[in-house]
This record gives structure tokens, C-alpha cells and sequence, in this order.
């Protein structure tokens, strides 16, 4: 389903991602189907809606959530939007389709900034414990204090600004 601003949809090469989308050789699209996700590991903020019919709302499960996965001349590394489908649960995919628990960098929004913190807690605890990746690098929606909080446990964490060039 297109859910781009509001550009002519004609104008636009859209081509929908379905499971795990080959994109260059080295380069995959990875979809998180929502019945694969481990609900403890999604936060949705009840702010965050769709429209059903009839003028309803329920909040979005962000079935369109689409991470990249790269494997470069380090290892395999994942580039997270937004991480809708919960970071851990991406990197659980990722993990499954790619076989392994090993990463050189996993890069971009967590979506922990505005997360209690007992989730904040489960989610870092989840993400030092279950996988090893060399260069963690958190931004946006990730928030100061839940990678501060991934620092603690896992080390090399470094926010991603802005401009930050990292080799694949």
C-alpha cells in the first residue's frame, strides 16, 4: 500500500516489499511480518493510527515497517528506518534469513525514545544478550537515554548524526 507524502503515485517507481527483497547483490530489504514478531518487543503509541471504514481508528501494527539488510566486506550490517517492528524482532529476521547472531553494525532509529522504561530495559537487556554486533550506532527515534542505556550493557555505541559515514 503506497503511504508516501503526497506525490503524484503515477510519478513514482514503487515496486511493494514482500518477506526478504533482493534489491542489489549485497543489498536486502527485509519485511517483519506482524505475526512474526514477539509482542514484547513492539511498542506502538496509541497516537499512531490508521482509518478503518466507517470513520474508526485502530492503532497501526506498521505492517509496511522495512528495515535493509547490507553484507559488506565486515559482515552482514542492518540499517533500521524506525524499527516499528521492534529492533529485536528485525534483527531475529535478520537473523533466521541471513544465519547468524553475529552483525558488524546495526545503524539507524530504534524507536526507544519515548518508551517506558521497563521496555527500554527489556529491549537493550534483549539486544546485548542475544546478538553480537561490532558497531552499534542508534539515531532518531532511538533517543539519548535508550542508548546511553544500550551503552551501559553492550558497548560501542556511538549516536549516529547527522553525516556519520560508516564502511560496510
Amino acid at each position: 500500500m503506497f503511504i508516501g507524502c503526497h506525490l503524484n503515485k503515477d510519478s513514482v517507481v514503487y515496486h511493494p516489499v514482500r518477506g526478504t527483497t533482493r534489491i542489489t547483490e549485497n543489498v536486502f530489504a527485509l519485511e517483519i511480518p506482524v505475526e512474526e514478531r514477539e509482542p514484547e518487543f513492539v511498542h506502538t503509541p496509541g497516537h499512531l493510527v490508521i482509518p478503518l471504514e466507517g470513520g474508526a481508528f485502530e492503532t497501526d501494527p506498521f505492517r509496511d515497517d522495512i528495515s535493509l539488510v547490507v553484507k559488506g566486506e565486515r559482515g552482514i550490517s542492518v540499517i533500521l528506518g524506525c524499527a516499528h517492528a521492534g529492533v529485536v524482532n528485525i534483527l531475529e529476521k535478520a537473523s533466521r534469513t541471513f544465519g547468524t547472531k553475529a552483525f558488524h553494525a546495526v545503524i539507524g532509529g530504534m524507536h526507544l525514545g519515548d518508551c517506558p522504561e521497563e521496555y527500554v530495559e527489556r529491549v537493550t537487556s534483549a539486544l546485548a544478550a542475544r546478538f553480537q554486533v561490532d558497531v552499534r550506532r542508534p539515531c532518531h527515534c532511538t533517543g539519548i537515554h535508550s542508548a546511553w542505556q544500550l551503552a551501559l550493557k553492550a558497548g560501542n555505541v556511538e549516536w549516529a548524526g547527522v553525516g556519520t559515514i560508516l564502511e560496510l
